[in-house]
């Protein structure tokens, strides 16, 4: 039982990774058209 517990733990941690992982990538590509946009040559 414990085994599968730290397991499940395991996979858990590692999608909720992938999705921060994914959700920091679409935030940094929304900062960087918006900045483009204004003009500032993509720096936020």
């Amino acid at each position: 039982m414990t085994r599968r517990i730290r397991i499940h733990g395991k996979q858990r941690t590692t999608i909720n990774e992938e999705r921060l992982t994914q959700a920091l990538l679409l935030i940094a590509a929304e900062l960087h058209e918006a900045c483009s946009e204004n003009g500032t040559g993509g720096v936020a």
